[in-house]
């Protein structure tokens, strides 16, 4: 199995409701290939984490490295995984509505200032994930998945 965690940039014009779209498709698609992962959008980031089979993950990163509603794609962990941490999501979502009204905006900022500067290594990046996505889930946050 693989982990890949990336960093990308959306194009100006994208909404909670493009976002939704592009989930909804995924989620289908992740069903029928058992992908697994986790989607944070914050109005103008995508920070995603995404497992599953070796060949099957780096399909998906082809495809999400060619999809043109989003630039500046930083691949910040690609590496082999024992067992799935996300097993029971198949793209769990926290809706910018609900980033940008939780406590952890700071929290959030930091992290991807610190994505942004490409200098964290894979553990750290992981580490930065779950926290985030343990602090907004703590603040209350609806994470769908």
């Amino acid at each position: 199995m693989r982990e890949i965690i990336y960093l990308s940039t959306a194009r100006a014009g994208t909404t909670e409701a493009t976002v939704e779209s592009i989930l909804e498709k995924s989620r289908a698609k992740n069903a029928e290939d058992s992908v697994h992962g986790a989607l944070l959008f914050d109005g103008v980031h995508f920070l995603q984490l995404i497992e599953g089979e070796h060949e099957t993950i780096g399909e998906l990163f082809k495809v999400i490295e060619a999809d043109k509603r989003h630039h500046k794609i930083v691949k910040i962990v690609d590496e082999p995984i024992k067992e799935l941490r996300f097993a029971e999501w198949l793209m769990a979502y926290i809706p910018f509505s609900e980033f940008r009204n939780s406590k952890s905006v700071a929290e959030c900022t930091k992290l991807f200032d610190r994505l942004n500067k490409k200098d964290l290594q894979p553990d750290e990046a992981r580490f930065l994930f779950d926290r985030l996505y343990l602090s907004l889930w703590k603040s209350g946050a609806t994470i769908k998945k």
